[in-house]
């Protein structure tokens, strides 16, 4: 592992980092966060890229922009041992920049892209890389605006056979339409293990009744791998929480079930006794960690 994040790096150190990649055969984690790579700076990296056969892990935070993604692309669509990268914060990135990073992104298993100014219109080009990533198992898209036609984009090209396992789309301006297209998709087989959606304030009760449901038909069919399944701060009710709680405990892998801000609601009778009865079926449940 070599760690040189906060390090400032100007076109030269980038090509000289480039030529130790070309000579090192044992290096398999790199960390450059918020080196000030230039567009000329990545580039130079990039170039280093092909050259190596043992870097797994790649980690650029705050350093890339649109312009300097082709290059990027060309790097690491020539680095078959690249199997996780790190691109979070770089918001300089947005819909263009990711459009022609995107096919270079197929042989990863893990892929980050937290604020990185995707829109809507990043929606196909995800729906592709999902569909194209023979071993993507994990995709963190939060703080990008993507919103309901990027989560449905997503969630129908998740099937019972896809790799993808964990879906983050916190603080996405997903509504309950994009809860319920993701719920269709764990209806219908897609194998699951972490989803969080948090930070959606549109989702609703009626998005947690959509999941409830997808929940429900999964528990009928024994066919549900999911551990952890987030809806923080999703304006839901104490209603609808016991609605999801109800079908969450019903499925024997749930072991985190995350519903920040919504015990505080309680102010009518109904309300208190549904907060007993949530708070009853997770006791009934004791490997199940329920954050409220």
């Amino acid at each position: 592992m070599l760690d040189l994040s906060y390090n400032r790096f100007d076109a030269a150190g980038a090509a000289s980092l480039a030529e130790f990649l070309r000579t090192n055969s044992a290096l398999e984690q790199l960390d450059l966060n918020q080196c000030g790579l230039s567009d000329a700076g990545v580039a130079a990296l990039a170039a280093g890229l092909p050259h190596t056969q043992s870097l797994r892990e790649l980690r650029l935070r705050c350093n890339l922009s649109a312009a300097g993604a082709p290059a990027l692309a060309a790097g690491i669509g020539r680095c078959p041992s690249l199997t996780l990268m790190d691109l979070t914060d770089n918001f300089e990135l947005g819909d263009a920049g990711f459009a022609s990073l995107a096919p270079s992104l197929r042989g990863l298993e893990s892929f980050d892209a937290q604020d990185c100014g995707l829109t809507s219109a990043s929606g196909p080009t995800l729906a592709a890389l999902v569909q194209l990533a023979p071993r993507l198992g994990a995709l963190v898209l939060s703080f990008n605006a993507i919103g309901t036609a990027g989560a449905t984009a997503i969630a129908a090209a998740l099937q019972p056979t896809s790799s993808l396992r964990t879906l983050r789309l916190d603080a996405c301006d997903v509504d309950a339409e994009g809860a319920a297209a993701l719920a269709a998709a764990l209806a219908r087989g897609w194998p699951a293990t972490d989803l969080s959606i948090g930070r959606n304030a549109q989702i609703g009760d009626d998005g947690a009744r959509a999941l409830a449901a997808a929940l429900d038909q999964c528990a009928d069919r024994g066919r549900s791998a999911l551990t952890g399944l987030g809806l923080n701060v999703c304006e839901l009710s104490i209603a609808g929480a016991l609605a999801l709680v109800r079908a969450a405990v019903r499925i024997p892998t749930l072991r985190t079930l995350s519903l920040t801000c919504i015990l505080y609601m309680a102010i009518t009778d109904l309300d208190v006794a549904n907060k007993a009865e949530i708070v009853a079926k997770c006791a009934g449940r004791p490997r199940l960690r329920l954050m409220l």
